[in-house]
């Protein structure tokens, strides 16, 4: 289960370049707006990611075997790649992105974003065919709901499991308390919370068992 899988963490100049073009814009004649230092974005993007590690590293295997367990989704690779920049707004899922928030971001506060990511990479495993059916039934049953609202109600059920088994009960409670912030995120977890994030993976798994 897991065993082999190690997430591995990446720096691309051109694509942290990418996001500083997006926010400074392409071409400017303001002579505020600096160019891209890609010596210094990379060396301070290598400088957060051993930091990062150090937190990572003891608790990677329980964590990407938490995840499996919680969803009964294998892992579709045995290398996930994370790329580590500065210029994003936030991380995200795909592909596997983390931001360093031009070094203001605490890598303990990234960790923890970390695990919500590859909650999202694993669910992500298309799988067979009855899976994809099971995803459509999923969404038709939260129709009502904001569609960020139901992307989330199966990622923040696996966290709701795995975040207390692996960093503590007081990680899961600090990061529902930053998505409280962010009216979907913050509906998921009061679903999970209703409903049990037992019971909403059990489906799940049994529609894997099918």
């Amino acid at each position: 289960m897991g065993e082999k899988v190690k997430v591995d963490f990446v720096y691309s100049a051109p694509y942290d370049s990418s996001f500083y073009r997006a926010r400074f814009g392409h071409y400017t004649r303001d002579p505020s707006v600096k160019p891209f230092d890609r010596e210094l974005s990379k060396t301070q993007a290598f400088g957060f990611t051993r930091k990062l590690y150090e937190i990572w590293e003891p608790k990677e295997r329980a964590v990407i075997e938490g995840i499996e367990r919680a969803t009964g989704l294998p892992w579709k690779d045995d290398a996930v790649t994370c790329f580590v920049v500065n210029y994003a707004v936030n991380g995200f899922g795909y592909p596997l992105t983390l931001t360093t928030h031009e070094g203001k971001t605490e890598p303990s506060r990234a960790v923890l974003t970390l695990v919500h990511e590859l909650a999202h990479v694993n669910l992500m495993y298309e799988g067979p065919g009855r899976l994809r059916d099971y995803w459509k039934t999923f969404h038709e049953r939260y129709a009502g709901e904001d569609v960020m609202t139901r992307n989330h109600i199966p990622v923040h059920a696996a966290l709701a499991i795995v975040l207390p088994q692996t960093f503590g009960e007081d990680a899961l409670v600090s990061l529902k308390s930053r998505d409280a912030k962010d009216p979907p995120y913050k509906r998921a977890w009061e679903i999970v919370d209703n409903e049990g994030a037992e019971n909403i993976l059990k489906e799940l798994k049994d529609w894997i068992k099918k």
